[in-house]
């Protein structure tokens, strides 16, 4: 009877193992079935970009005289990475005008920005970008000196599912010729 008790617990640790195997790993792969399974982020594109009248499209920069009106074009366009409930959101978009440009006001679609000094903000609120959409704005500015001027602007958004925090910029130019002030000076 002693060696029916030793072959009884030597079954009971066995099975014991077995299932404590079987418990273990079971566990691992739902673990790597979690990780296969994480999202990635999207993207977002960002373009500025001002009208050429003269070839009548969208260029990344063009020669302007003072007083001239000059337009840009703001456009960002959300990509995302996987398939599911992708969007962004939270969308930011800040302007920086140079010195030789200012924003005529009224002129933006499709609505007005909020102003601070040279700075021009839309923030799209509710707004969604979903799948390959996209939201445009477009403004005008007037030429008030010469010089080259680099008009920047930056976006910011947020990814839903990954909550990936975005942010891009670009630029288009605006060159603007000094012309000579007053006859050349010569000494003879």
């Amino acid at each position: 009877s002693g060696g029916r008790e030793k072959m009884r617990k030597k079954n009971i640790f066995f099975v014991t193992l077995s299932i404590s195997f079987l418990l273990i790993f079971s566990m691992l792969n739902v673990t790597s079935i979690e990780l296969v399974t994480t999202s990635q982020a999207g993207s977002l594109d960002f373009e500025k970009k001002v009208f050429d009248g003269f070839v009548q499209d969208w260029v990344d920069s063009i020669e302007a005289e003072v007083g001239d009106t000059v337009e840009f074009r703001i456009s960002v366009t959300y990509h995302k990475a996987d398939p599911g409930e992708h969007y962004a959101y939270n969308i930011v978009i800040a302007d920086e005008l140079p010195p030789g440009l200012d924003y005529v006001v009224g002129s933006s679609d499709p609505f007005e920005p909020d102003i601070d000094g040279k700075t021009l903000t839309w923030d799209l609120g509710d707004l969604i970008l979903n799948d390959t959409e996209s939201f445009v704005i477009t403004f005008d500015a007037t030429v008030s000196e010469c010089g080259e001027w680099y008009n920047m602007a930056k976006v910011e958004a947020y990814e839903h599912c990954t909550y990936q925090y975005f942010t891009n910029g670009a630029q288009a130019l605006v060159d603007v010729e000094c012309e000579p002030s007053g006859p050349p000076n010569i000494d003879v």
